[in-house]
């Protein structure tokens, strides 16, 4: 692929990727939900059945994306969030509720994987992949600004109504779905052995192959495995504290809009924390980094817990850059580990595990809250990640 070629793919993958970003509900959809007669457990059920899709669809649609293309995963997964928000705006009750966030659920897993796999290969396809955490970062940086964009004009929206909110959704992910189709996927190379004996395998074959091969290098890479663990956790418990976050600044007397700039600010800086997370990967080495995030982030989650305000939601800016700087950090430590036969899949076992751990303590933290409310809730969530620390003892030799 040559420059010119690599330039136009990782432009659209931007503009794709800013497209599909724009998810007015974002920062209103506990509230929504709310307002359709949802009470906090049953808001936890429904982000849980959400990842119990993932759950079951994640390594499936990742092994589609290695075996079949990152660019047809893509569009499969574009094309279904158009349901999410069709049957969000049409839902009135608690089950059409569920097949909304089983659609949004599933849309994920054909993007996850396959999304970072494309960029990556892209940019090895041009001598390249040196700029991966740069060019990840200035990818995550525009999906946070456009997320923040439509946290802002989706508070905006739902002041009018929630009927435009999601119809605002579905066009910009035909704009995502029109931006997809013109990007050009890396050719990947393929030993002519190994390409002779794919072509003898039957499709059963081929996943289980997939599949098998993938789980091999969680058995081969040992320094994978717990920077994977600690990866997952943090991003779990982020996402617990962003969504119920909604629902706590209400609590504590702030008004929607004002809910709607909160995070809309939190995911400019967040974008800001990935677009400038190469440059402190250049200076401190993988596994002191990792930790110093991990354990600073512990912090914060415990200070939060117990502080009121908009000093508690400063405390929610710096978890969330923190989370957010680390992704593409990570994801390029993982990267150079991985072989393009591979690579989507691996990615897709990561977004499972997240999905798997936020299906089980969404809902439980929902019921929770009910009963004892946010502060014993939140540290409830900080106690867990010294348990995983405690677990996963020595961090690992990088």
């Amino acid at each position: 692929m040559n420059t010119k070629l690599v330039r136009n793919n990782v432009w659209l993958i931007y503009a794709y990727t800013f497209a599909t970003g724009l998810f007015f509900d974002r920062a209103l959809w506990v509230l929504f939900l709310v307002e359709r007669g949802m009470n906090m457990a049953q808001v936890g059920l429904l982000e849980s059945l959400l990842h119990l899709a993932i759950l079951f669809f994640e390594v499936p649609t990742g092994i589609v994306a290695d075996l079949y293309g990152r660019r047809k995963s893509l569009l499969i997964g574009t094309f279904i969030s158009l349901f999410y928000a069709l049957f969000m705006m049409i839902s009135g009750n608690f089950f059409t509720f569920t097949l909304a966030f089983a659609l949004m659920g599933l849309s994920g897993t054909f993007k996850s994987g396959a999304s970072q796999a494309l960029l990556y290969e892209t940019l090895q396809a041009g001598g390249k992949e040196s700029s991966y955490t740069k060019i990840m970062g200035n990818e995550t940086a525009l999906f946070l600004l456009s997320l923040s964009i439509a946290q802002w004009t989706g508070g905006l929206m739902a002041g009018t109504s929630w009927t435009l909110v999601y119809s605002s959704i579905i066009v910009a992910q035909v704009v995502a779905l029109v931006l997809v189709w013109f990007v050009k996927e890396p050719a990947r190379e393929v030993p002519a052995e190994q390409a002779e004996q794919t072509g003898k395998k039957s499709t059963v074959q081929l996943w289980k192959g997939q599949f098998a091969d993938t789980l091999s290098v969680w058995k081969k890479e040992p320094s994978l495995r717990k920077p994977v663990v600690l990866f997952v956790a943090v991003v779990t418990i982020m996402t617990v504290v962003i969504f119920y976050a909604q629902e706590h600044f209400k609590r504590q007397g702030f008004s929607t809009g004002e809910i709607g700039f909160i995070f809309m600010a939190e995911a400019l800086l967040s974008a800001a924390a990935a677009k400038l997370a190469h440059r402190v990967e250049e200076k401190i080495q993988f596994s002191k980094l990792f930790q110093g995030i991990y354990f600073s982030f512990l912090l914060l989650l415990l200070v939060f817990a117990v502080i009121k305000g908009w000093m508690a939601v400063f405390l929610l800016y710096a978890m969330g850059m923190l989370s957010t700087g680390l992704e593409p950090i990570f994801s390029n430590f993982v990267q150079a580990k991985l072989t393009a036969q591979v690579r989507a899949t691996f990615f897709s076992m990561i977004s499972l595990l997240t999905s798997f751990g936020i299906m089980l303590i969404f809902p439980l933290y929902g019921a929770v809250v009910d009963v004892i409310g946010f502060t014993y809730s939140f540290i409830g969530l900080a106690v867990l990640l010294v348990l995983v620390r405690i677990v996963i003892r020595r961090p690992a030799t990088v």
